[in-house]
Parts: structure tokens; C-alpha cells; sequence
């Protein structure tokens, strides 16, 4: 429960974070929506990363193997969301605000599970 929690928390600050860079590149920089969306997220996921690694999960494995393992899972997290939003909104007829949001939630638990258990999991002990 406490890596959930501080998932959360690493998710939250994130959000924001990446935001503020979306938001600073287009309004400060004057750099397009799209091109300001590409570097905010870019620049997120890797401090999303850098995050779960140390505060999240307290990895000690190598680096290299991880972020390609936190990519892969980043992108099956996207596109499962992305397919319970489409499930949800296109098929149940739910409503688009709540459909975003469930899929949200699915994204996160998914992310949370692949994260906890194939990018970050612990060695197992000899």
C-alpha cells in the first residue's frame, strides 16, 4: 500500500510538472501546442522514471534495462487506457468526462501492477 500511495503522489507531482513545461514552452517560449505537448511529456517521463526508481520502488538494479522496460510499460499503460476510454465512452455510452476518468484509473493500476512487478521488481533472493 505504500508504494501505491507513493506512486500517487510521484504521479500527481508529475502531472504538474509536465504541465508547467507544456504550459512554459507554448506561452514563454512560444513553441506550437503539438511541439510544446512532445517536449512537456518527453521530459515528464523521464523524471517520472527518475521518480519511481528511487522514491516509488528504491531500485538498485541497472538503469539501462529498466527505462527501456519503463517505456514499454508506459506505452501498453497508453494504449490499454486508451482502449477502455474508446470501450467505455464509443460501446457502454458512458459519459466522455466519466469515461476519461475510469480509463484513467485503469492506466494507473496497470501502470502501478507492470511497474511494481516487471520494470522495478526486486531480485529474488538466493
Amino acid at each position: 500500500m505504500k508504494q501505491l500511495i507513493r506512486f500517487l503522489l510521484v504521479g500527481a507531482f508529475n502531472t504538474g510538472f509536465g504541465y508547467c513545461i507544456i504550459f512554459f514552452c507554448m506561452y514563454v517560449l512560444k513553441i506550437s501546442p503539438e511541439e510544446s505537448n512532445v517536449i512537456g511529456y518527453a521530459i515528464a517521463l523521464g523524471v517520472s522514471y527518475a521518480l519511481n526508481r528511487r522514491i516509488t520502488f528504491e531500485s538498485n538494479e541497472k538503469r539501462t534495462g529498466e527505462i527501456l522496460k519503463f517505456l514499454l510499460v508506459f506505452l501498453f499503460a497508453y494504449s490499454a487506457n486508451l482502449l477502455a476510454l474508446i470501450f467505455l465512452f464509443r460501446v457502454l455510452h458512458l459519459e466522455k468526462g466519466v469515461s476519461q476518468v475510469l480509463a484513467g484509473i485503469f492506466y494507473v493500476c496497470v501502470s502501478f501492477l507492470l511497474n511494481k512487478y516487471y520494470v522495478f521488481k526486486a531480485p529474488i533472493s538466493e
